[in-house]
């Protein structure tokens, strides 16, 4: 006879919910064998009427030979254990005598679930917390922009997320909890064919979202880095301007790099640059971020020179110019980042971020820049 495998659609403590549901498949000819993996299997045959029933006991693995003894000499037919505190017996006689769980140990039981629920409740709600406040500082310190400029829809898209699956687990386990609660309170949820239809139905649905999840997850994790960094000859870039030698000539070392490098987001194109000063140090960088739109690149500007509390300047041939002494912004996580000198360009879809550490007047250079 064919062999048939259902999820079982009630939490195990609907404990009434889950002895209808099997008494109805049997009487559809459904007749359950065992369970394995969170899945019940049913074997093909004939209607019969069969009355199941869950036996929960005190202990974790508690099983007693005497006790399940009793329990077949009443008449009952053990069938499996289906959790480490709770067996399944069936019968087909109307006159055996009904099994009755200790209410004190119901109880207990259910006690513990809604602790235990309580508890994953509990470390989702500070997850979830946690998450919001780290999105939040990043966006404080950082910026919201320089995320969305140097990084894919992939990398971008991972704390939105988490936040979704944080959001959406505690859904559910709020309703679960709830519904535990309810059930401590020896509140009788029983099977209906139609509730079990609403059940399978939120199954399918968790059982898509969960599945979208992996699948986004999965996708995220076997990205390739397609983000390595190419190099960019200086002549003819268009940025020779921005050079160490063409801002600060007396302060320029012997050594110049004659590349860019560069990397290729989504939304920009980031080219960088350090170059030598007189004393021979790396101390002159220069970031270039070519935007997809004059909207993105203002934006970026604006947000990065607020953040770094920086003073508008006027320099010729861009429309927007801040300058401030202190660490970057984009080197905030370093402890012993220096005071550095820093100039911000925006000009159309392009902003130039320039920082030196060095005697020279970098504002002064830069509202003579020709």
């Amino acid at each position: 006879m064919a062999t048939v495998a259902k999820l079982l659609p009630y939490e195990l403590w609907e404990i009434d919910a889950v002895e209808g549901w099997l008494d109805d498949m049997a009487s559809q000819g459904l007749i359950f064998t065992h369970n394995s993996g969170g899945q019940f299997y049913f074997r093909e045959g004939e209607p019969q009427k069969l009355r199941h029933r869950l036996d929960f006991r005190e202990k974790h693995w508690s099983h007693s030979k005497e006790r399940r003894q009793f329990f077949e000499d009443c008449g009952w037919e053990y069938l499996c254990y289906v959790d480490d505190r709770t067996d399944l017996y069936r019968t087909a006689r109307p006159d055996t005598v009904e099994i009755h769980t200790d209410e004190s140990i119901l109880e207990e039981i259910m006690g513990k679930y809604v602790r235990r629920q309580k508890i994953v409740l509990l470390v989702c709600q500070i997850l979830l917390l946690l998450t919001l406040a780290y999105v939040v500082w990043k966006c404080c310190t950082y910026g919201f922009f320089p995320s969305l400029l140097t990084n894919g829809f992939w990398d971008f898209f991972t704390i939105p997320l988490w936040l979704f699956i944080a959001v959406f687990g505690d859904i559910r386990l709020w309703r679960s909890f709830r519904d535990i609660k309810r059930r401590a309170l020896l509140e009788r949820s029983y099977h209906t064919r139609e509730r079990e239809q609403k059940r399978r139905r939120e199954q399918r649905i968790d059982f898509i979202v969960r599945l979208v999840i992996v699948v986004l997850l999965a996708l995220d994790l076997l990205q390739p880095n397609q983000y390595a960094a190419e190099h960019l000859p200086w002549e003819g870039s268009g940025y020779e301007g921005y050079s160490i030698h063409q801002v600060l000539p007396e302060d320029a070392g012997d050594d110049q790099r004659t590349d860019l490098f560069c990397w290729n987001y989504p939304a920009a194109r980031r080219l960088f640059q350090d170059e030598k000063t007189a004393d021979g140090k790396w101390n002159y960088e220069v970031k270039i971020y070519e935007t997809e739109s004059d909207w993105l690149a203002r934006c970026y500007a604006r947000e990065q020179a607020r953040l770094a509390g920086a003073q508008s300047i006027t320099v010729p041939g861009h429309d927007t110019a801040w300058f401030f002494i202190g660490t970057p912004v984009s080197q905030r996580h370093r402890y012993e980042a220096p005071d550095t000198q820093n100039l911000l360009l925006l000009r159309g879809n392009v902003v130039i971020e320039i920082a030196y550490l060095g005697s020279a007047d970098l504002r002064s250079a830069a509202e003579t820049m020709g």
